[in-house]
């Protein structure tokens, strides 16, 4: 079964809290995943989220990403 957002093998960690929202929110996202037929869990989805938003910023402010992601 494919992963959703596996982290490469050139990670840090990072630890944050997030309201309960956010977590009720990305539990609801990592089942539908599940069942749409990838392995996926609520950090595969905060780390979606957190690539997405980082493009979305950079963008937004005129900053062209530096290396591969």
């Amino acid at each position: 079964m494919p992963r959703i957002g596996r982290p490469p093998s050139d990670t840090v960690q990072v630890s944050v809290r997030v309201a309960s929202a956010w977590a009720d929110r990305a539990a609801v996202l990592a089942e539908k995943l599940e069942r749409d037929g990838y392995k996926s869990d609520k950090a595969s989805v905060y780390r979606a989220a957190l690539g997405r938003g980082l493009d979305a910023l950079e963008a937004e402010h005129g900053i062209k990403p530096k290396g591969k992601r």
